[in-house]
């Protein structure tokens, strides 16, 4: 067996929960890789991503997922639901989870103007109000929001007290949650992946028990996938103490050696 440890660096405890909006994930039309994303780069930082739902665009699923996470996470994302067509409803969304209203943000409109006009596209914020554009939506914002930049982009960050609306673009999404997430600091993690010649089956029990003494830590386990290295299962242990850590990675050890 063999023995692999990763850290990451912060200084605080941060937990955070992804809402992925969009009928096309749900349908299969769109094969979502935000989530994904997200889940390595809150790991990296320091921030446990401890839930991941994919609702649909629903005015009414998206208010009621939200209200159920704000009270329990410091971060919660959204990612989709953001752009100026019907089902694009995020923003309207959370302005009705905190109960605020919507309102035109002018600098980002024009900001938005001068982004379609270097593209080849003339526009007047005057006539985009005058004819009650769609687009319009993609400046509109809950009152109060903060609205973030991501240099060399357009797109905003809305924040909404611990809401942090992205766009479900993947392109745009990893650009926006990179330049995010690594302002944000959080505990250091530790994870330990040990790679046994067993197969689960052989220490399953042992491990459960592992896992009951060390609440702690979170431990997982893995079977081999094809084409990778010359194993037959991985157990993995994590947690933000990372003496703790080790000393229930020595236990899996000792374990996995009583087994040969």
């Amino acid at each position: 067996m063999n023995r692999q440890t990763k850290n990451n660096a912060g200084s605080r405890a941060h937990n955070a929960a992804l809402v992925l909006i969009g009928d096309e994930i749900l349908s299969g039309k769109t094969r979502d890789s935000n989530g994904n994303f997200s889940a390595k780069k809150c790991f990296q930082h320091g921030i446990r991503l401890d839930e991941i739902r994919v609702i649909p665009d629903k005015h009414e699923v998206i208010v009621a997922t939200l209200r159920s996470l704000i009270s329990d996470y410091d971060f919660v994302f959204t990612s989709g639901g953001i752009g100026s067509t019907h089902d694009d409803i995020t923003y309207l969304a959370i302005a009705t989870t905190f109960g605020v209203d919507l309102m035109l943000d002018r600098d980002y409109a024009k900001g938005f103007i001068e982004y379609q006009r270097k593209k080849g596209r003339e526009l007047s914020l005057e006539s985009l109000i005058w004819n009650k554009s769609p687009l319009l939506k993609m400046a509109t914002f809950p009152v109060g929001a903060k609205v973030l930049r991501t240099p060399g982009l357009w797109v905003p960050l809305v924040v909404v007290e611990n809401v942090y609306a992205f766009p479900g673009i993947p392109q745009l999404f990893e650009s926006m949650f990179e330049n995010f997430i690594s302002k944000t600091e959080g505990r250091p993690l530790t994870l330990v992946e040990v790679f046994t010649p067993h197969v689960e089956g052989d220490f399953a029990a042992q491990l459960a028990q592992i896992q009951g003494d060390f609440e702690a830590v979170s431990i997982g386990s893995y079977p081999k996938m094809p084409g990778e290295a010359d194993y037959r299962a991985k157990i993995t242990i994590e947690g933000d103490d990372a003496e703790l850590v080790h000393q229930v990675a020595n236990k899996v050890n000792d374990m996995l050696c009583a087994l040969d």
